[in-house]
């Protein structure tokens, strides 16, 4: 979504969504209004976030009522109300350490099937909406699943990658931006290389921080374990995730 306030791009951004609900057998109408109000007021940084992050507020409502109105118990929980930055917005995309309040997500999955989050955005210390950049969906995704705890965090798209353009429109177009693993694996096989490493903590560490230092990783998760450590526990194991700071 834009910092534009032309009719026909507001007017986009509310048929995609319409489009998805019909599909879906949704009732949107609840959301025009608010929309069409954050829609006028646009003069600040901290307003056009706002603005920007209800895209993802108005898919992941509509996938919540999907869900409900198919007997999957879902509840929504806004970024907003688990998702903190430590600074305010002095640009589109904030700038602060982001933390989330995973108690929150773990207390309604004890009573629902599913959490329904929308990703991208959060608030600042003065309760403001701040955006988490490029790829914040996927960053939003990574924390979340850091606080909980979870066993494993899958992205699902509907491409293969990153393309340099639309390739719904453009015939030519290609992918720009990959998972390199030939890079991973070559960083983790230097630094094994280089002798003994005394503690897990050091090795992920060292790992993580090569990793961030590519110029197009924004976060990373490094785990490591050690199995047969003790007899009672199938293995030992250190886990770290940091984003990039701009």
């Amino acid at each position: 979504y834009q910092d534009n306030r032309e009719q026909s791009v507001l007017n986009n951004i509310l048929n995609i969504n319409k489009e998805l609900a019909s599909k879906c057998k949704v009732d949107l109408e609840d959301f025009n209004e608010e929309f069409f109000q954050l829609s006028q007021n646009l003069n600040s940084i901290d307003q056009v976030a706002s603005f920007v992050a209800k895209g993802e507020f108005f898919t992941c409502n509509i996938l919540n009522r999907y869900l409900n109105q198919n007997g999957i118990k879902s509840q929504f929980i806004s970024s907003f109300d688990i998702i903190s930055s430590n600074q305010e917005n002095i640009s589109l995309y904030n700038k602060g350490e982001f933390n989330v309040e995973g108690y929150k997500i773990t207390e309604s999955l004890m009573k629902n099937d599913v959490v329904v989050i929308p990703g991208f955005s959060g608030r600042t210390p003065l309760n403001k909406f701040c955006l988490l950049g490029r790829g914040g969906s996927d960053t939003s995704g990574s924390i979340i699943a850091s606080a909980v705890n979870a066993k494993a965090y899958e992205i699902w798209t509907d491409v293969n990658g990153i393309y340099s353009s639309d390739p719904r429109k453009i015939s030519n177009t290609f992918i720009n931006e990959v998972v390199d693993y030939d890079f991973m694996r070559e960083t983790i096989r230097e630094i094994a290389a280089k002798g003994h490493i005394q503690l897990q903590e050091t090795f992920c560490d060292e790992i993580i921080t090569a990793m961030l230092a590519h110029p197009k990783v924004l976060a990373a998760r490094v785990s490591t374990s050690k199995p047969d450590v003790y007899p009672d526990c199938h293995s030992v194991g250190v886990e770290v995730f940091r984003i990039k700071q701009s």
